[in-house]
């Protein structure tokens, strides 16, 4: 929490002082100030449902770089393992006899579609344990745990850190990567549409493309509604569905570039001279502004 003055105030329950070890206790608080080194500043409201989405995702990624933390200020694998398994389930200090070698190699046994890791529970905003333990586990074979320890050799930091992003990734079959994908398509159509309605005249040539760009039966729907409503309704779907898109990963950006860039480069128009170019690099700089 954030007391008067901006001091920073780590809390810790009676309940927690009884059922852990200094060690473990050390993890513990090592997590929590992980947390305050690395992730100050209050997350915005989400206003769609990807944005929601995309900040669980980025709450559960945060307690993997805090969990690190947690073994730097305690160097002891084990009793990262017990704070963790002990601040899960709440067991009584008799009953906290984690196993990691049994708990790790219960990762490969949950489906993805079955591990706990539910994008859309508002509440779900930690990894499930056993990865958390896995990815902690990972991090301490490194190179770069190892020098801290004051020894050589260690597997590559950098290709841990591939694995770990790989298997995040993939956790709730992927559901979060095939979101992200719709939401990049789907803005980068309504910012194509927008163009479109710059065209002068009623192009045949300007229209193929476009269907060629969004896909025929999706092509049909966004057509019908830029006749119906207009280019100024087409523009606010285009800034809302781009700003979703950005305030997730502002990455995403040069995906949408490229695509406008070989659809102007098709129908015979420069798209830094369109209106879409407009609302992306505006996009691009409320968030980055932030």
């Amino acid at each position: 929490s954030v007391a008067p003055d901006d001091l920073q105030l780590i809390a810790v329950s009676g309940s927690l002082l009884d059922a852990l070890t200094e060690t473990e206790m050390l993890c513990v608080i090592g997590h929590e100030m992980g947390h305050q080194a690395l992730h100050s500043g209050a997350s915005m409201d989400a206003e769609s449902e990807f944005e929601a989405v995309s900040q669980r995702l980025a709450s559960q990624a945060r307690e993997i770089s805090a969990d690190r933390v947690g073994l730097l200020a305690c160097l002891d694998l084990e009793s990262v393992a017990t704070g963790l398994v002990w601040i899960t389930t709440r067991l009584p200090r008799r009953m906290l006899r984690p196993r990691l070698d049994r708990m790790l190699s219960q990762i490969d046994e949950i489906p993805a579609r079955f591990n706990a890791w539910q994008l859309r529970d508002e509440d779900q905003d930690h990894p499930f344990l056993q990865f958390r333990l896995w990815a902690i586990w990972k991090f301490a074979q490194t190179d770069v745990f190892q020098a801290h320890l004051g020894k050589t050799g260690g597997v590559s930091f950098s290709e841990t850190e591939s694995e770990i992003t790989r298997r995040f990734e993939t956790l709730g079959g992927g559901q979060f990567g095939l979101s992200q994908r719709r939401h990049v398509s789907e803005a980068a159509i309504w910012l194509a549409t927008l163009i479109l309605s710059e065209v002068p005249g009623d192009s045949a040539n300007a229209r193929r493309a476009f269907k060629a760009f969004a896909g025929a039966g999706q092509a049909d729907d966004f057509l019908e509604l830029f006749e119906r409503c207009g280019a100024e309704e087409i523009r606010s779907r285009a800034v809302s569905a781009t700003q979703s898109v950005l305030s997730s990963d502002l990455a995403k950006f040069e995906t949408i570039e490229r695509r406008l860039d070989a659809f102007c480069l098709e129908i015979g128009l420069n798209l830094k001279g369109t209106e879409a170019w407009v609302v992306l690099s505006e996009s691009r700089s409320e968030f980055t502004d932030r």
